[in-house]
């Protein structure tokens, strides 16, 4: 009876201990890393918390963006800035801001159905003018300037050519120095500012100088009204589902690892108004 017994309790330890365990990809009580946004997670229903874009369209809460298929991505042109320039003595008042475009690329002014094609300038990463010319003058009043000059398409979308933009530095007066490094990774916010027509197409757009993006590598994380997607591919994103008035958009660049890349303005908050 005793070996009877003995027998039995030593099959069901055998049977016990060759159990299959979980299979990959189950979710499991411990602390995993999301391979897609390097963010410590809990379980595999934890990763869903960021939105990255494995997929073309990314929705979440309501919010939905749509990449930007640009018809002409404008390989070979290169835009290339004459002045202001980082030895000049400048005087607040009218600054020249001059280019020049080498390529197929023609500069063209706002008409019917098109928003024209120019060239957009950011200093210290806000928004300062569209020039539709290659020579052009505007006012500053003074201070130490980052500046970042792209050629745009006729959707206003930024050209993502590596050619396609110049990053600058001038003083106008005195002042200290902005303390951009110009080899640096930089990210930019580009739009949406100001008053959006809800009835128009609404254009997340940025753009990256000194770095790329990819499923390893850098991301951008945007924050849309406090919903967060990661961001794997550099293009405009058109949004849908945004809320009648004010709307806030934070972009942040982070390495593979999670973690903001450091840079004057690689994290930024910028708020607009659909109407």
């Amino acid at each position: 009876m005793k070996k009877t017994l003995y027998a039995f309790i030593f099959c069901s330890l055998l049977f016990g201990c060759q159990q299959t365990p979980p299979s990959e990809g189950t979710a499991v009580n411990k602390k995993e890393t999301d391979k897609e946004s390097g963010v410590a997670v809990q379980s595999q229903t934890k990763q869903q918390d960021v939105i990255s874009n494995r997929s073309s369209i990314l929705t979440r809460n309501g919010i939905k963006l749509s990449p930007v298929k640009s018809a002409n991505n404008y390989e070979g042109v290169t835009l290339k800035q004459t002045s202001p320039g980082p030895t000049d003595h400048l005087h607040a008042g009218d600054i020249d801001f001059d280019f020049k475009v080498d390529g197929p690329y023609k500069l063209s002014a706002p008409a019917s159905g098109s928003k024209g094609q120019s060239i957009k300038v950011l200093l210290s990463n806000e928004y300062f003018a569209d020039f539709y010319e290659l020579n052009n003058a505007k006012g500053i009043a003074g201070g130490h300037f980052a500046g970042l000059a792209m050629l745009t398409n006729e959707m206003g979308e930024t050209i993502k050519g590596k050619n396609a933009h110049k990053l600058f530095e001038f003083m106008v007066g005195h002042g200290a120095k902005s303390g951009i490094d110009l080899d640096g990774e930089h990210l930019f916010y580009v739009g949406p500012v100001g008053q959006q027509q809800r009835s128009d197409k609404i254009l997340l757009d940025f753009y990256l100088c000194n770095t790329s993006l990819g499923a390893s590598g850098n991301k951008v994380r945007a924050t849309i009204n406090g919903t967060p997607f990661l961001l794997n591919n550099w293009q405009a994103y058109e949004m849908e589902g945004l809320q009648k008035g004010e709307n806030t958009v934070k972009l942040e660049l982070l390495n593979g690892s999670g973690r903001l890349v450091p840079g004057q303005f690689n994290s930024v908050t910028k708020k607009f108004t659909v109407i």
